[in-house]
Formats: structure tokens, sequence, C-alpha cells
């Protein structure tokens, strides 16, 4: 082990005996949440208000879900149902990345995020993808109740990778978009990886590192919402659609002051050309909508002014 690598593990060391030591953790924790919510409060207000929203969005969702189901008299299964729970997952995961990253636990808080990566790509995968592999998918998924035959899992071991996130990426995405998802990937994958690198980052509270998080989180929310509007679009009622569209709008004009949405829409044929362009969304009642996004960029920088030296 090098000289440069042996003095950081035993910083990173000396920092855990002092996280841990005289003060119990959950002590430390509550005053930690305390310095994020001074130094954060801006966003941290416009976040309570994105998970209201998100929750009354998300109630609408399952209502379309359940009037889809009557009026075909059909239960949503296997491949159809799989977005929409993936979309609800996520959104248990994006609120418990919240709580992780009010509390600067920023290595906790990105290994979540890496599970809600995989899962926004996946819906645009298995809602574009081909009837034979969505076929396959789904003896797939119920190998827990029923065995894979001999055949059927080789078929998924050789052709689909068992369904793996870089096989799925390899599906979605090309050129440098592919370059730049794989590497995006592949940083936030480090942090649930053995290894020191980012051993410390729990132990300490660094708030450019937390504010990032929280940057984020949001950007994730998002992309999450994006995800779940061009793919199910053809069955979400338009006072449904509307709400999405509306708190994205919010979102985005948050994400775009900071360092910009993440993307994760496929940009590879045949799956690119099945996207909706995010316009034919929009209508002329959307004005009030414009309104309030100015309304919420001023308290925003009034509330980031107020209490930046606090």
């Amino acid at each position: 082990m090098s000289n440069e690598k042996k003095l950081f593990l035993q910083k990173s060391l000396e920092v855990m005996f002092l996280f841990y030591g005289p003060y119990k953790f959950t002590e430390k924790m509550r005053i930690r949440e305390e310095e994020v919510f001074r130094n954060c409060l801006d966003v941290i207000i416009f976040l309570k208000e994105v998970f209201n929203t998100l929750e009354k969005v998300t109630d609408c969702v399952g209502e379309d879900a359940k009037a889809r189901v009557e009026s075909t008299s059909e239960l949503l299964e296997c491949p159809e149902a799989i977005p929409i729970l993936l979309y609800a997952k996520n959104n248990s995961l994006l609120y418990s990345v919240y709580i992780l990253v009010s509390k600067s636990l920023n290595v906790s808080s990105t290994i979540l995020m890496r599970s809600i990566v995989e899962n926004i790509t996946f819906i645009y995968f298995i809602s574009f993808t081909d009837p034979k592999t969505k076929k396959y998918y789904c003896l797939y998924s119920s190998r827990g109740e029923k065995p894979l035959s001999e055949e059927v899992e080789k078929t998924i071991r050789r052709d689909y990778k068992w369904f793996s996130p870089s096989y799925v990426r390899s599906k979605l995405y090309e050129g440098d978009k592919l370059e730049a998802v794989k590497t995006g990937y592949g940083i936030i994958s480090e942090y649930a990886h053995p290894g020191i690198k980012y051993l410390a980052e729990d132990w300490w509270y660094i708030p450019r590192r937390t504010r990032e998080k929280l940057d984020h989180l949001l950007s994730l929310i998002h992309a999450n919402l994006e995800a779940l509007l061009l793919t199910q679009h053809s069955w979400l009622r338009s006072p449904t659609k509307k709400k999405i569209i509306t708190l994205m709008l919010l979102l985005g004009l948050h994400i775009k002051d900071l360092d910009g949405i993440i993307d994760l829409k496929p940009n590879k044929p045949p799956y690119s050309t099945k996207l909706v362009p995010l316009e034919s969304f929009f209508d002329s009642n959307l004005t009030e909508v414009r309104e309030l996004i100015l309304k919420v960029r001023k308290y925003r920088r009034y509330l980031q002014s107020k209490y930046k030296h606090s």
C-alpha cells in the first residue's frame, strides 16, 4: 500500500473514532441535521413541498391505474404493471434519500440513488422493448415462484445477460450518451462497493457535498416523473398528466439554476423513436404554473439570502 493510501486510511480511522467517540451517534445526527437545515433551508423547504405534491400526483396515478383495470376488466400483470411499480418504489427510495441527506449521510444516500437510476432506466426498457423480450423478462422475474427451465435459463443468460443494468444501458443508449450514463453510474457505484475511497464521507459534515446530494435528489425526482409520463401517457388521464407536468416544471426551473437535469431518456432506436416530445403535453392552461414558478424562484432566493450566514 502506498504511503498516500496509508495516510488516508489512518486519517479515516481517526475520524471514525471521533465520530463514534464520546457522544452518542444519535446525538451527532441530531446536531448534524440542524446544521444541514440551517445551511440548506431553501432546498429543504422546497423539497418538503415537492414531496407533498408528489404524494398527490402518485395518488392520481393509482386512481388512473385502477380506472384502467376497471375499464378492461383485466388485472395489471407483468409486464404492464412493472413501470408503475418501479415508479412507486422509486418514490419510497427518493424519500429515504431525503431522510439520509438531511443528516448528511452522503454515502448511504448515494447507494440508494444507484437503485433509483437502475429503476428509471428499466422503466424505459420494459415499456418500449419487443414482446419477446417482455415475455422472457416476465419468466425471469417470476423465477422465485416457478423455477426456470434449462432452455429458458440458457436463453436469458445468453441473449439478455440476466437483464443486468449494463445490458439495459446498451439497449437504451449509444454514442456519447452511453458513455456519459456509464460514467455517471460507475461513479455512484463506487459508493456501494467495498473500498476506502469514500470511507469517511458519512463521518463528517461537508456542506458542499450535502448540497450537491440535495440537488441530485431533485433531479432524480424529475427523472422519475419524466419516465412515468413518457412511457405511460396513453392511459394517464389529463388532470394527472397536468399535475406531473406542473411538478416537472417547478423542479426543472430549480435544477436549471444548478447543474442541470439528469437525462436518462433513451437515444438509441428503436427505444428513442417511441418517445413523445415533452412539449406535446403542454397547453395554454399552464399560465398559472409559470406564475407560480416565478413566485417559487423569488421565495427561494429570499430564503437563501436570509439564512446564508446564519
